[in-house]
């Protein structure tokens, strides 16, 4: 391979190239790879940052759960709360940090945070309860109001709460050594009072069961 130099251009097998169009090729080449490895690093930013964001939600959601169950009962100890306890096990098979649920417990502890009900008509003839825990209750009435209005809907009259049935869900793993695993949860739920049991759902890990 034989190069000739000029001034302004180079000859490549009798063929004359401008030198800043070569420079330019050159450049581009480089600016499309730099590009590449960036778009690269974008997605992979892109994905983390939405799986971040996803866990900080679903962490929110846990403590707000937490405080709701500390407030119904006036206690925020997991170990004489059932409720909480319940939830904390379930905050920590999605990976929440200790420190953030130790911090959630100590906060609601000394908060004078109390909850409320909302009672608003919906679509259709349609009743919507909303359940709030706050200590500024001015403030989220306000924020409800706007929602509310902007929305279309209304409040209800107050007793709609009692159109509602309050149920629990209880998601069991029975021991591995049990052989009628299936039958002695559905005859424990029958005993208790429950309604339903289900085996196979969609939303249960395989070998558990759904108590209603």
């Amino acid at each position: 391979m034989k190069y000739t130099f000029y001034a302004h251009s180079i000859m490549y097998r009798n063929t004359f190239f401008n030198v800043a169009d070569l420079c330019r090729a050159a450049l581009s080449n480089i600016v499309l790879k730099r590009n590449a490895g960036h778009n690269k690093w974008s997605n992979i930013k892109h994905i983390k940052g939405a799986n971040d964001q996803q866990k900080s939600l679903l962490f929110a959601r846990f403590s707000r759960q937490m405080k709701l169950a500390i407030r119904e009962q006036n206690d925020s100890n997991p170990e004489t709360n059932s409720k909480l306890a319940s939830i904390i096990e379930i905050a920590k098979k999605n990976s929440m940090p200790k420190d953030t649920i130790l911090n959630t417990l100590k906060t609601q502890s000394n908060s004078k945070a109390d909850i409320h009900w909302h009672e608003i008509k919906g679509p259709r003839g349609s009743i919507i309860l909303v359940q709030s825990l706050t200590e500024n209750v001015r403030l989220l009435k306000q924020n409800l109001n706007t929602l509310v209005r902007k929305s279309g809907l209304a409040y209800c009259d107050s007793g709609a709460k009692h159109l509602f049935i309050h149920k629990g869900i209880l998601i069991a793993k029975p021991s591995p050594d049990l052989t009628n695993a299936a039958e002695d949860c559905i005859e424990h739920a029958i005993n208790a009072g429950a309604e339903e049991v289900e085996t196979d759902s969609d939303d249960l890990e395989p070998g558990h069961f759904k108590v209603t």
